[in-house]
């Protein structure tokens, strides 16, 4: 069954692993996809740099132009944090870039899709967040705060919206085996 035919997804960080599958499964379920990242990929491609916090904008500006409008939302863009980023060895630069794509990316494109969403009273919103969130693991500092960051932000708009029939959660992964 093609359960969501007729609907427009948009899938960040797309290139490869849990971004890839996920545009893979919502393709089989009969969604369009549209995927934003570096490099081109197997969908409906939109360069994406989500460093460029004009970037989101610029992609839902597209995405309007193209089909009028964003069912879903998989806000899955994000990096690792630094390597070996322990408490007493932070770099600011680091902290970031971890924060700035991970946490303000995530946001500045889900501020561009809600008002869409919010006017057709309909959306759904899935934000990739970690385990690491809550069960930070040594070394993984700027990741795991900017994951339980990635909650806090979901469960804020999850009651802010849900009265505007937006429906938004936060999936945690644990560790999964990507190239």
């Amino acid at each position: 069954m093609r359960e969501l035919e007729g609907k427009i997804a948009l899938v960040t960080g797309a290139s490869r692993g849990i971004g890839l599958s996920t545009a893979k499964l919502l393709t089989e379920k009969g969604a369009k996809v549209y995927t934003a990242q570096r490099s081109k990929g197997e969908h409906f491609w939109l360069e994406a740099d989500f460093n460029d916090l004009k970037m989101p904008k610029k992609i839902l500006s597209q995405i309007q132009d193209l089909e009028g409008h964003l069912d879903i939302l998989v806000n899955n863009a994000g990096v690792p944090g630094a390597p070996g980023s322990t408490g007493t060895r932070w770099r600011d630069e680091d902290w970031d870039f971890t924060w700035k794509v991970n946490v303000k990316g995530l946001h500045e494109v889900t501020e561009a899709i809600l008002p869409h969403m919010i006017e057709n009273k309909s959306g759904k919103i899935i934000n990739i967040s970690s385990v690491a969130a809550k069960a930070a693991k040594y070394a993984t500092a700027y990741y795991a705060t900017t994951k339980m960051a990635v909650i806090a932000y979901t469960q804020a708009l999850a009651r802010e919206f849900g009265s505007s029939n937006i429906n938004v959660n936060a999936i945690a992964p644990g560790r999964i085996l990507t190239q």
